[in-house]
Formats: structure tokens, sequence, C-alpha cells
């Protein structure tokens, strides 16, 4: 799967997915809730795991090393335009520091 189609596709589950836990298209810090779902587990939201969609997002995540994350400087509505495919190499160090921060504000 290309790149760009990778993207989309994912665009598409995790859409999905914050549709199901929230009723909206694109909450805020979807892409790392998703991603903690399928390493987690738990829920969010209206959403408890396992969910196939929450295990295809990270298999198509793991086979192409790739993640979408929500490009802040240009969004303005969760639209697939909207988000960039990053690396996983760049992926896992923003999901433990925002797993961190989380974390931190929580205790």
């Amino acid at each position: 799967m290309k790149a760009v189609a990778t993207a989309e596709r994912l665009h598409e589950l995790l859409s999905s997915i914050s549709e199901t836990a929230y009723g909206a298209g694109w909450m805020t810090d979807t892409e790392y809730e998703v991603w903690r779902l399928g390493t987690e587990g738990g829920g969010w939201g209206r959403l408890e795991t396992p969910d196939a969609r929450v295990d295809q997002a990270l298999a198509i995540a793991r086979s192409s090393e790739l993640w979408v994350v929500w490009n802040e400087h240009t969004a303005s509505a969760a639209h697939k335009d909207d988000l960039r495919p990053i690396s996983l190499n760049e992926w896992l160090p923003r999901f433990r520091a925002w797993h961190q921060a989380k974390a931190q504000h929580s205790s």
C-alpha cells in the first residue's frame, strides 16, 4: 500500500473509531487514543476494546511503518487533507511524550 493510500485508509479507520467513541469524525487526540487502545486496551468514550478497527489500524501502521497525525498548522475541520503521515520512528516518541503528559496530568 502506498503512503497516500495508507494515510487515507488510516484516516477512514480512525475517523470511524472517533465517530463511535464520541459521535465526532475526529476528536482531539484521536490518533493518540486509538494507538493507546491498540497497545494497552481499555476504553475511550463509548468505545471499548477489543475493536477490529483498532486492531486493523495498528496492523496497517506496523506493516507500512506509518501513522497519521492531525496537522495543527493547517487544520480547520476533520478532513483527510488536515492529516499527515509520519513514520513510526517519529510517531512512537510523540506517543510516549503524550502518554507521560497525560499520566502526570491525571495524578
